[in-house]
């Protein structure tokens, strides 16, 4: 994995982001999980989780990210 630096931090941030938009719609939460070990088993640490690009967030999404963030921490 390639990084680069975030502006003017000593944070590194990998070129490659795993994007989130379509978890708690079309990912369920086992395949989120997963996509997500395996980005950070690939070295991945971005990961964009914007809501609402071209249309309005559907479902209950603040408790989809809830998981997802106990999944980070453990």
């Amino acid at each position: 994995m390639k990084y680069r630096k975030l502006g003017n931090t000593d944070l590194d941030v990998s070129l490659i982001g795993l994007g989130t938009m379509t978890y708690g719609e079309q990912n369920g939460q086992a395949d989120a999980h997963a996509q997500l070990d395996l980005a950070l088993e690939l070295g991945g640490n971005l990961v964009d989780t914007a809501e609402m690009y071209p249309a309005p967030p559907h479902g209950d999404h603040a408790r989809f990210y809830r998981a997802l963030y106990r999944h980070l921490v453990g």
